[in-house]
């Protein structure tokens, strides 16, 4: 049972118009499949460069931003170190005057007290003087 053996088929004619029409569209495709594919590419190419342009563009905005955001860092961080150094200075004249004005009370309260010791002093000198001398005056007065 070996040998050629053949086969016939057999289509009808709209089976047939329909794989004449397939096979008639394959041609085209094929024919045409090279200026579709480099089509394709050259839209993909040119939509790949206006992402990559939109892309940079955003970055550009972005780093513009952030540079004016650094301008404005450093001018607050500027502002910030002006204030605290006038602030530091307000705070230390502040601190001498009291230091002055604390130091200036101290020395009138010491003058005070110096003053009353004197007068105390004084009195209390005056005292036993006049305790000292009263006695012979009378003794004496006595014994005369």
């Amino acid at each position: 049972m070996s040998g050629l053996k053949k086969a016939t088929v057999t289509l009808s004619e709209n089976e047939y118009r329909k794989l004449h029409d397939a096979q008639v569209r394959l041609r085209f495709l094929e024919k045409k499949m090279p200026d579709m594919l480099e089509e394709a590419q050259e839209s993909s190419a040119a939509q790949l460069w206006e992402n990559l342009n939109l892309l940079h563009n955003r970055q550009q905005e972005y780093q513009e931003l952030v540079d004016s955001f650094d301008g404005q860092v450093r001018d607050l961080e500027a502002g910030t170190a002006e204030s605290m150094a006038a602030y530091q200075e307000d705070f230390y004249v502040s601190l001498q005057n009291m230091a002055g004005s604390l130091l200036d009370h101290t020395s009138k309260a010491l003058a005070e007290q110096n003053q009353l010791f004197q007068d105390l002093y004084v009195q209390e000198h005056n005292l036993r003087q006049g305790q000292l001398f009263t006695p012979r005056a009378t003794v004496r007065q006595a014994a005369k």
